[in-house]
């Protein structure tokens, strides 16, 4: 009845987990944004950034600190140790900020400080197509799809992309304000004063009170043209006599198009901790309401991450259900028993549900970690349980009844499956202290494997003794007739074979292991030649921080010299568009997003590319096959730089926000901007000749055309006029002015003056522009102010509280690890003052501080490995014995890093430690029964009880290596989206479990011989039958 328990709940468990590719991934990073208006970068970094990164880098449990200033603001990440309690951490920040905000400018906003969290990153593309024009559109979707979108359970929030808002603008003559003797800023005060709506009080009218208020708003444009800006005597100024006010929209700095259509993209942003499915699912039921209801425009999905998490975990369930279904064959062939089969085939859908509880209760998603730690340990659920099973044969055919036999064969390898389990679950135990991004894929893993290893080991000390003693019987099996009997034919002939086949493998290894104790030499000799060639071959192993993964999405950057038109910036876009569709055949949609943000003036001069193909298991290339196509088929440009990347499914954080795909990240640090550069200029050539680097990029190596004006003070306050008015004289004049709103149907758009076009194309217009002066007169700017040309950096980055320049690539065709061993090399040439340091940062930072920690954990897993096994044979040899088959181990593992195209990774390090858990099971068995024969018959000959233990254990170590290895060979395969994360794992545990187990099977009763004191003999030795003679009487 309890097995029936747990398998309710853990259905009810698995219908309610979440679903999501990666574990919820909290970086400790907090970002503080301060807003600066009209200011440059180098301003900016002076008088808002430095003053703040020296005051926040006192905050308790700082580790790192990065910045970005560019014109208008600055943004400060500050990077906390993992673990620490981050709302302390913010609390912290505020008081460390309130400190210094009396020394920051007044104009600033209030510096914003928020959490970093990876689901910013849009889960879904909409497009949004319609026939109305781009205002009406753009008020649609904001007055109707965004907040019908917003509503649906697990939307944090929606975005837009591509849209044109309304604005009223006032086009101002400048012929006409001088012939009045007026200045523009006179235009922008008098909206301002012209257009109130207050409350002017309570007013008591006999017993109701009424609230007063002043409504002048602007009803019309009318009434804005007919606004007074001036009256003199008998001559009335109104807005018409010196400027054009016309229905138009804000200034347009971004395009965007999905498969070459013009549209508005809605991005969809899902809320922390929601199930990206359910959120894709309500999302999607929604948009056909939406089509159904909105006649006026057409919604329809351009990129939906949910299907690669789908297509991921059902690759991963499918994966599962494959290895578990070769697992059972092994059993059957091996058992030759459909109930001997089932009764140990029960343990794993019994473990697999009940870890779905421990997933449930301990707050997890059902993700690429969690479910792909339940098909890894798959085979291993199996172990402890053939292992039982083949005891209670064997105390069966001694003669025992089915209770007896199932309590003493039970009994007898209880100890030994109990030590094994928990060698196997004892490795993880060190590596809780690992903490990141690592930590947090590692600990999951944990929890999952171990927790179903622990079912695995009460399933098979208590159900399957329990199903063995009244399931099984000796009863001989009937005639059957018919298609049962054709059935009944068939099966014992595969029995039959089957057992020929183990019998003469089982005859052979018997008489290997008597050639093997008698000559010691023949194989020792061998085995030291394969540890030889093993370690020969490990400069051949390559490193990378974690798996490339392909969800089919690529990303090509189009970059132009930064104050690039629009129109230009699109006209270039267009041929990279052309070449894009002409080049890739395999395309299912392109987003393509040209220019940026009014307020994001640093990416005006990109144009961005997102193509998305179809799963992996609809075409015959991979992701950076049609990205090395592309490009080499891309024609040159004029005037703009180029760069492709495959995206990556899995969400890392990045330090300066370099795209995703960025392996390497070369960091230049140093005050002086033109020394930066130069070095910066050697680095990139360095790069260039190093092979397999691909996309190199100096980040912010462009300087931004700049117009600087300088305010003569000295006639500015002759002439009582104040700076203020001549900057707000310039921003009228060029950018235009915000002087009021205008409010229609519960809408507000901006009513912005501006000098008209032709009033502002040449330097020499600046200078006509007239500011009044207290007295009334008109002076034109040309008289207060100098112009002068310059080039100013679009952006400062620091690192640490000194200024960096950051240099990106991705590599292709090579590992990581050769990679940055020639960078390394390359630098070493280079001449850098003692003022500048160049080092090597991105993944390649990461990779080795999960290495390092993952080393710690794995030494310290071996010490207590040895220290369980100590304790529970009572010896300080034995443990040593059976630790023996690690190294035997690392053979079968360096194979597959050479020759099936795995690196070492995170994943398969992770791998490593799991295999140093099961590895030494397989000897466990082995020595603890030779152990246990010895103190039954203490003066037995030392070789006869090896042989003994040797062949009585041959079967079920051979079983168990069989059940693990294939139940991970569909997921050491990769097939199919999200294969490649797990895949590296599952390699090295069946690369090392083969190897480990075969020679472990010579070498352990080699060493066990060598190191035992027992006096040796030559008598013949009586084996009992092994399993396969006394499965064949279990009843089918």
């Amino acid at each position: 009845m309890a097995s029936v328990i747990v398998v309710l709940l853990g259905w009810m468990a698995l219908t309610g987990l979440s679903v999501d590719l990666m574990p919820d991934i909290q970086y400790p990073t907090v970002s503080v944004t301060t807003l600066y208006p009209g200011a440059g970068p180098e301003e900016v970094e002076t008088l808002i950034t430095r003053p703040l990164e020296q005051t926040l880098s006192s905050v308790n449990g700082f580790d790192r600190l990065s910045s970005h200033s560019l014109e208008g603001s600055s943004t400060i990440r500050v990077q906390f140790r993992w673990g620490i309690n981050l709302d302390s951490a913010i609390a912290d920040m505020r008081q460390a900020i309130d400190k210094v905000r009396a020394n920051l400018p007044d104009e600033i906003d209030p510096p914003y400080i928020r959490r970093y969290d990876v689901n910013d990153s849009p889960i879904m593309y909409l497009g949004m197509s319609s026939e109305l024009s781009p205002i009406e559109l753009t008020r649609l979707a904001e007055r109707t799809i965004v907040p019908r979108l917003e509503r649906l359970d697990g939307v944090a929030r929606v975005g837009l992309r591509g849209e044109v808002r309304r604005e009223i603008q006032v086009q101002v003559d400048r012929a006409k304000l001088e012939s009045m003797q007026m200045g523009v800023n006179e235009v922008v005060s008098a909206l301002e004063l012209g257009n109130v709506s207050l409350p002017a009080g309570d007013f008591d009218e006999g017993h109701v009170q009424r609230l007063i208020r002043s409504r002048t708003e602007f009803t019309s444009l009318d009434e804005i043209r007919d606004q007074v800006i001036r009256r003199r005597e008998d001559a009335v100024v109104r807005v018409r006599d010196v400027a054009e006010v016309v229905d138009g929209h804000e200034e347009i700095t971004q395009l965007t198009r999905t498969n070459g259509e013009p549209g508005i993209m809605v991005y969809i942003f899902k809320q922390a901790g929601a199930n990206t499915i359910d959120v894709s699912d309500a999302v999607t039921e929604a948009l056909d309401e939406i089509n159904r209801d909105v006649r006026d425009a057409q919604m329809t999905i351009r990129l939906d991450k949910s299907k690669f998490i789908r297509n991921s975990i059902s690759n991963i369930q499918q994966s599962a259900l494959i290895g578990m279904g070769l697992a059972m064959l092994v059993l059957v062939l091996f058992l030759r028993s459909f109930r001997s089969t089932l009764i140990i085939g029960v343990s794993m859908p019994l473990s697999v549900l009940a870890t779905f509880v421990l997933i449930y209760f301990q707050g997890f998603t059902l993700n690429m970690v969690s479910f792909g730690g339940i098909a890894l340990g798959i085979g291993m659920l199996v172990d402890n349980s053939i292992v039982v099973l083949e005891s209670i044969f064997r105390k069966r055919d001694e003669g025992l009844e089915p209770k007896q036999a199932a309590l003493a064969g039970t009994r007898e390898v209880a100890s030994a499956i109990t030590a094994s389990t928990l060698t196997t679950l004892i490795v993880f135990l060190p590596l809780i202290f690992i903490t990141g991004l690592t930590g947090i894929l590692l600990h999951q893993l944990a929890f999952v494997v171990c927790f179903s290893l622990i079912c695995s080991l009460l399933a098979s000390l208590t159900l399957t003794p329990a199903l063995a003693a009244h399931w099984l019987t000796a009863a001989p099996l009937s005639e059957k007739t018919g298609a049962l009997g054709w059935w009944q034919r068939g099966v014992q002939r595969l029995h039959g074979a089957s057992h020929a086949v183990f019998s003469a493998v089982e005859n052979t290894y018997a008489a290997l292991i008597r050639t093997v104790l008698r000559c010691p030499e023949l194989a020792v000799f061998p085995i030291l030649a394969l540890l030889a060639v093993t370690l020969g071959l490990l400069p051949r192993v390559g490193t990378e921080f974690l798996p490339a993964t392909d969800d089919g999405r690529l990303g090509i950057t189009g970059k132009m010299s930064p104050g690039i038109r629009l129109e230009t910036l699109d006209r270039q876009a267009k041929k990279v568009e052309a070449t894009v569709f002409e080049h890739i055949p395999e395309l299912d949609n392109v987003s393509i997003f040209i220019g940026d943000d009014a307020e994001d003036g640093d990416d005006w001069n990109e144009c961005r590319f997102i193509i998305q193909l179809p799963p992996r298991d609809q075409r015959s290339v991979t992701a950076e096959d049609v990205r090395s196509r592309v490009m080499k088929e891309m024609p040159a440009i004029a005037g703009m730089k180029l760069r492709a990347r495959v995206y990556s499914a899995m969400p890392l954080f990045r330090m300066f926000g370099s795209q995703e795909g960025d392996d390497v990240a070369v960091l230049i640090r140093g005050h002086d901007r033109a020394t930066g550069d130069e070095i910066a200029a050697q680095v990139v050539r360095a790069m260039e000749s190093i092979p397999g680097l691909a996309s190199i990029e100096l980040q912010q190596d462009d300087r931004r055309p700049e117009l600087s004006t300088y305010v003569d003070r000295s006639k500015a306050s002759l002439l009582d006029i104040n700076v203020q008015d001549i900057t707000q004289a310039l921003e009228t004049t060029i950018r235009g002015t915000h002087a009021t709103v205008f409010r229609e149907e519960g809408d507000e758009f901006n009513v912005n003056v501006r000098l008209q076009e032709t009033d502002r194309q040449r330097k020499s217009d600046l200078g006509q522009v007239g500011v009044a002066t207290a007295g009334g007169r008109i002076v034109p700017l040309g008289n207060l102010v100098d112009f002068r040309t310059a080039d100013a950096p679009l952006a400062i980055d620091r690192l640490d509280r000194q200024r960096v320049l950051v240099i990106t690539a991705n590599t292709v065709d090579r590992d990581l690890g050769s990679v940055i061993a020639d960078l390394e090399e390359a630098f070493a040439g280079l001449t850098v003052p003692d003022d500048f340091t160049v080092e090597i940062g991105g993944d390649w930072e990461e990779q080795q501080e999960s290495f390092a920690m993952l080393q710690g954990g794995f030494v310290l897993a071996v010490l207590m490995m040895y220290m369980i096994m100590a304790s529970q044979f009572e010896s300080l040899r034995d443990p040593l014995l059976i630790l023996a088959s690690l190294p035997l181990a690392v053979c079968g593992v360096v194979v597959v890093f050479v020759f099936w195209e795995t690196t070492l990774n995170v994943q398969s390090f992770i791998g490593l430690v799991v295999l140093a858990g099961i590895v030494v099971n397989n000897a466990i068995v082995l020595v603890d029964y030779a152990n246990q024969l010895r103190r039954d018959d203490p003066q037995r000959p030392l070789v006869e009880v090896i042989i003994q233990a040797s062949t009585r254990r041959f079967r079920p170590i051979i079983m168990t290596t069989l059940t693990t290895v294939l139940a991970m060979l569909p997921v050491a395969l990769g097939w199919g989206e999200g294969g490649e994360l797990q895949a590296p794992m599952a390699r090295v545990v069946i690369g090392g479990l083969v190897s480990g187990t075969l020679m472990t099977l010579i070498a352990i009763p080699l060493v066990y011989r060598l190191f035992s004191r027992q006096p040796e003999s030559t008598e013949s030795v009586d084996l009992s039958p092994p399993l396969h003679q006394t499965a064949s009487t279990a009843a089918h």
